[in-house]
């Protein structure tokens, strides 16, 4: 590892970073969805590029810094979906706390899945 492998972590999660920021604020100024799809917005983002950058074969090694380490990690937010089901949990929004594990995991499976064919096929490899 060097400076300029952290350096790209870091450009790539500050990218995540404020773009997981943004999607909160759009998700709460523009819906009337629940504050929970905020996070599973930038969740599911996350995936997808996981996908991609793991069916793309992760050929460069700047590549993965960047985009699955940096910009889908610092992305998505296990801290925050936690925060979120603890909170429904308080809430007793029972069926809220369901829908939003459901489409997390199923989601977010199926759209690394997803991710990784269009990489595949862009890229003409698989990891």
């Amino acid at each position: 590892m060097t400076f300029a492998d952290i350096g790209l972590v870091a450009l790539g999660g500050g990218c995540g970073a404020s773009g997981r920021y943004a999607i909160g604020l759009a998700q709460a100024r523009l819906t009337p969805w629940p504050g929970w799809t905020g996070v599973l917005l930038a969740n599911l983002l996350g995936c997808l590029i996981i996908g991609v950058v793991a069916g793309s074969g992760g050929r460069d090694p700047w590549v993965r810094a960047v985009f699955m380490t940096g910009l889908a990690g610092a992305l998505t937010t296990f801290s925050s979906f936690a925060l979120d089901l603890a909170l429904m949990v308080v809430a007793t929004a029972w069926g809220q706390l369901i829908w939003c594990v459901l489409l997390s995991l199923a989601g977010g499976t199926s759209l690394i899945l997803a991710g990784r064919a269009i990489g595949v096929a862009w890229f003409g490899a698989s990891a």
